[in-house]
């Protein structure tokens, strides 16, 4: 992991060689003489690690300590102290310092406590983000789905998430196509919790929901006075997410600058900062998302085509809701039992009326939509079931008597709703009342049907049909 180092050291000689030495480990090193001009150096960029002499000119190595600490400033920091010198060192861990090296200094000692040092920052910096992740809650394990559409994306996902270049090159970028709603966090989570990164940072962020003057800020991070309310450094998401998964919903909403600076990441792995000269260099997998036709964006100029090039290498479309046949009877009941947990509510089942409205609608909200819609019943309807009465008077669907039933022998009458029905609908309607007619005897009913037992049972098990309970 490369990093951006601050060496406060007198003596010129002994500073020269920590640089050589250090910079052949991929870090870029800055030299202070002095502990005065390491602060104005911090005023400028702030570094990843803090090397520094505890005897220095002027102020010393103990006071430049406390005195970043009473600023505020959390960056990591190894000093370095003669043999008299250790009751001085002890003092410089009391003001956070991770650790102290005797002089003369064994430059290979030094490049393994560097290592150290860095790494316990990054594991801090990802505990701090995780616990703060727990503490507003995660998101609910959603299923993917079990129709042969979300099939085929997680045999995608399972192949795409394995997929890592040889060490140090990085996982390829991954795009996610799909209507707002259809579940693109959910497939970027899942490539993340299957690859070898998932034990690092999971980090999104919503390219549409910030500004364009914060949204690069939030990516790469800034220096103090990069811009006006830039009062203090702050590291980025792409620092954040490093050897993790950053997922980048809404791409298409990047501004080409944002863009220009996004690939360069892909490429190089590396960027700056707003306001800084330091390179910095990240292990992070990308995963876009989009609703937006970005082929058409890159031909009108709005989107950079060689960035569009790199993002659809490995690609995943997501099929709307309404084309998912048989998932939304499965992510409505997630969804109840999610919410019920939540709450802290008795869990309770979904009407056979119920599931005829949730096949229905059309869902042009998708997933996102299916969940507030499930939320909101759990919490205003009584009774011990999920009748949806809001939302079949919204969408005035599946009305109270059947649309299907029989004229005569042989005969089937089907009454379609002026603004339409699912099949699925019109299916799960047929099937309900087979077993009805045949007291839930599926072998019965199957014959009725002029079905095998088998193909039954399948069909009662996609559409999520239920034997009622015994009375």
């Amino acid at each position: 992991m490369s990093a951006a180092l601050l060496v406060i050291e007198d003596e010129a000689m002994l500073a020269r060689s920590i640089k050589r030495s250090l910079t052949r480990e991929g870090h870029t090193v800055e030299l202070e003489e002095s502990a005065e001009a390491g602060l104005e150096s911090m005023r400028r960029v702030t570094p990843d690690l803090i090397l520094v002499d505890l005897r220095l000119p002027g102020m010393s190595g103990l006071e430049f300590l406390r005195t970043i600490r009473e600023q505020g400033s959390e960056t990591p920091a190894l000093v370095m102290s003669a043999h008299g010198a250790v009751q001085s060192a002890v003092e410089a861990m009391r003001l956070g310092a991770f650790d102290y090296i005797v002089k003369p200094l064994d430059l290979d000692e030094l490049k393994l406590v560097v290592g150290r040092a860095l790494e316990h920052a990054k594991v801090s910096r990802e505990l701090a983000y995780f616990r703060e992740r727990d503490r507003r809650g995660s998101a609910p394990g959603l299923p993917l789905g079990a129709c042969p559409a979300m099939e085929e994306v997680r045999a995608r996902i399972e192949r795409i998430a394995t997929l890592e270049r040889q060490p140090g090159g990085g996982a390829p970028s991954v795009l996610v196509l799909g209507e707002t709603g259809v579940g693109k966090g959910l497939v970027a989570r899942a490539i993340h919790d299957r690859s070898p990164r998932a034990a690092g940072p999971f980090i999104d962020v919503h390219g549409g929901a910030l500004p364009d003057t914060l949204l690069e800020a939030e990516l790469f991070g800034y220096e103090r006075g990069a811009f006006t309310d830039a009062r203090g450094t702050r590291r980025g998401l792409f620092e954040a997410a490093d050897r993790g998964t950053l997922f980048l919903d809404e791409v298409g909403h990047l501004t080409l600058s944002a863009q220009s600076k996004l690939l360069k990441v892909i490429e190089d792995k590396t960027f700056r900062r707003l306001g800084s000269t330091t390179e910095r260099r990240v292990d992070v997998r990308i995963v876009a998302a989009t609703n937006r036709e970005l082929a058409g964006a890159q031909a009108s100029g709005g989107f950079l085509p060689e960035l569009y090039h790199r993002l659809r290498v490995l690609t995943i479309e997501l099929a709307p809701l309404r084309q998912r046949e048989g998932d939304v009877i499965l992510l409505a009941e997630h969804f109840l039992r999610h919410h019920a947990q939540q709450y802290g509510l008795p869990p309770r089942p979904l009407s056979e009326r119920a599931r005829d409205i949730l096949m229905a609608h059309t869902w042009p909200g998708n997933v996102r939509e299916l969940a507030n819609e499930i939320e909101r019943a759990l919490l205003l309807e009584p009774g011990p079931e999920i009748a949806l009465s809001h939302l079949a008077k919204a969408i005035g669907a599946c009305p109270a008597s059947p649309v299907v039933s029989t004229s005569g022998p042989g005969l089937v009458e089907v009454r379609l709703p002026e603004n339409g029905i699912a099949f699925e609908a019109i299916e799960r309607q047929v099937l309900t009342r087979a077993l009805e007619m045949t007291g839930w005897t599926v072998t019965q009913a199957a014959r009725l049907l002029r079905l095998s037992r088998d193909t039954f049972r399948y069909r009662m098990e996609r559409l999520r049909i239920e034997a009622p309970p015994d009375p």
